[in-house]
C-alpha cells in the first residue's frame, strides 16, 4: 500500500505540467536604463523603442570608472512598487534579443527582507547575480536555474550582512536588470531587447512532495500499527478472558475436587470419617508424632445390631448408626478423630498426655450410648462393647488395630457392655 501509494505520488510529480508564470514589460514590469554615465563615466544606454523595451547600450572605458550599462525592470501593479515570489519555481527562462559584439550579459535579481533592506531603498535590497556568455542564448532564449545565483561580496561587506543571511533569496523579488559585460569595450551601440521572463516550476516543491510522502509513510505505518496494536489487544483481551475463564474453571474443579476428596473420606449415613478417611488421618498423627504424647485406639460396635435391624427394620438400624455417630462426636475432643469403620464398627483415635485417660475415654463413650434413648413405637435402648490399646513407639496402625480388636472381642465373650484394654 505504502509502495504503491509512493509511486503514484512520484509519477504524478514528474509526469504533470509545469506551471508557468510569465512576465512581461509593461504588465507588472517597468523598465529603466542605466549606465556608468550616472557615475562620471562615458558609457550609455538610451530607448530604441520603449514600448518593445528595446535598447542599445554603448560602453566606453573612462579612468576610475567601471563600465556598464543595461536595463532595470521594476515590479509594479499600479505604479506602486511590489514584490513577487520567485522561490516558488526552479528555474526561468529570459527571453533576449540584438547583441552584436557583447561578450557577455549579467543578471542580477534584487530581493528585499526587512533584516537588511527597505523597499525605497533599491541598493540595500540583496543582488543575486549570475552571468552568461551571450552566444548560451539558443533562438533569443537562455535557461537560468535558481540555484546558479550568488550574491556578490562586495555587497555583503557593504552592508555587513550576518552569515545567515549570506545565501541567495527569492521570496521577495523587487525587481531584475539586464546588464553588458565582459572585457570587450564597444564604441559603436549594441541593441538589445527583452522580450519576457518565463517563470517555470512545478506545482508542488520537492521539499513539499517528499514531506507529503513522509507524512503518507507515517500515517500508513501509523494506521498499520495502530491496527496491530487494536489486533494485539484484542487477542490479549481474548486470551487474558481465556485465561481467567479457565482459572475460574480450575477453581471450580480444585473445589469440586476437594469435595469429592472430601466426600470419598467421608461415611454418607453418619457424616463422620469413612475407613478411607480415617487412614489418612491415622498416617498425619503418626507421622507428626514428636511430642512424646501417648496415642490410643479404640475400637467398639452395637451389641446385637443384627437383631435390632432384623426386629425394626434397616431404617431404624441406620438412625441408629447416626444417632450414635452425633453423640459420641459431641463428648470428644478437637485432638480425637471418630469413624465408622465398617456396619456397626466405629474407631476413634485419641491423642493424649497420658495413656491412664484412655479408659476414661473409652468409658465415656460407652455410657453415653448406653444412656441414649431412641423413640419409636417403644423405647430402645443400646450398648456397645469397647476394646482400647495404646500405641507403642514407631508401631504400625495395622499391629495396634488387631489388639484393640482382640480387646473388642474380649468385652463380648465378658458379656458385652464393657470396656476391655489390651
Amino acid at each position: 500500500m505504502a509502495f504503491a501509494t509512493t509511486f503514484f505520488i512520484l509519477l504524478v510529480y514528474y509526469l504533470a505540467p509545469l506551471k508557468e508564470v510569465v512576465l512581461v514589460p509593461h504588465d507588472r514590469l517597468e523598465p529603466e536604463l542605466f549606465a556608468d554615465n550616472l557615475a562620471g563615466g562615458k558609457s550609455e544606454a538610451k530607448w530604441l523603442n520603449y514600448e518593445n523595451t528595446e535598447w542599445e547600450c554603448t560602453k566606453r572605458q573612462f579612468e576610475g570608472v567601471s563600465a556598464f550599462c543595461g536595463a532595470a525592470f521594476n515590479l509594479r501593479i499600479k505604479n506602486k512598487l511590489t514584490t513577487f515570489d520567485f522561490s516558488a519555481y526552479d528555474f526561468m527562462y529570459l527571453y533576449l534579443s540584438g547583441g552584436g559584439t557583447i561578450e557577455k550579459v549579467k543578471v542580477h535579481v534584487r530581493n528585499h527582507n526587512p533584516a537588511y533592506s527597505t523597499l525605497e531603498t533599491v541598493e540595500s535590497q540583496k543582488p543575486n547575480t549570475i552571468a552568461f556568455r551571450y552566444k548560451e542564448l539558443e533562438n533569443n532564449r537562455v535557461k537560468i536555474s535558481f540555484n546558479e545565483f550568488t550574491v556578490g561580496d562586495w555587497w555583503l561587506e557593504q552592508y555587513d550582512i550576518p552569515r545567515n543571511l549570506i545565501a541567495p533569496e527569492f521570496d521577495n523579488i523587487t525587481s531584475f536588470s539586464i546588464e553588458a559585460t565582459g572585457t570587450i569595450l564597444f564604441e559603436q551601440p549594441q541593441r538589445l531587447r527583452f522580450d519576457k521572463l518565463v517563470l517555470v516550476g512545478r506545482w508542488v516543491s520537492t521539499y513539499t512532495l517528499y514531506f507529503s510522502i513522509f507524512s503518507v509513510w507515517v500515517i500508513i505505518l501509523g494506521v498499520d500499527s495502530g491496527k496491530q496494536i487494536y489486533h494485539f489487544y484484542r487477542r490479549s483481551v481474548t486470551a487474558s478472558k481465556r485465561v481467567e475463564y479457565l482459572t475460574d474453571y480450575a477453581h471450580t474443579l480444585q473445589k469440586e475436587s476437594d469435595k469429592y476428596r472430601e466426600l470419598s473420606a467421608v461415611d454418607p449415613l453418619t457424616g463422620i470419617f469413612n475407613r478411607a478417611g480415617f487412614a489418612n488421618r491415622v498416617e498425619g498423627v503418626l507421622s507428626g508424632r514428636t511430642d512424646g504424647s501417648s496415642i490410643g485406639l479404640i475400637v467398639f460396635d452395637i451389641d446385637h445390631f443384627k437383631k435390632i435391624n432384623d426386629s425394626f427394620g434397616h431404617d431404624v438400624g441406620d438412625k441408629i448408626l447416626k444417632d450414635l455417630a452425633g453423640a459420641v462426636s459431641k463428648i470428644l475432643r478437637d485432638s480425637d478423630t471418630l469413624a465408622r469403620w465398617g456396619g456397626e464398627e466405629f474407631v476413634v483415635l485419641s491423642v493424649m498426655r497420658s495413656g491412664k485417660n484412655l479408659i476414661q475415654i473409652g468409658e465415656k463413650i460407652r455410657q453415653i450410648v448406653q444412656a441414649q434413648k431412641l423413640v419409636l413405637d417403644s423405647d430402645i435402648s443400646i450398648t456397645i462393647s469397647v476394646g482400647l490399646t495404646l500405641f507403642s513407639a514407631n508401631e504400625s496402625f495395622e499391629k495396634a488395630f488387631k489388639r484393640a480388636d482382640k480387646a473388642l472381642y474380649q468385652a463380648k465373650s465378658d458379656g458385652r457392655n464393657r470396656s476391655v484394654v489390651a
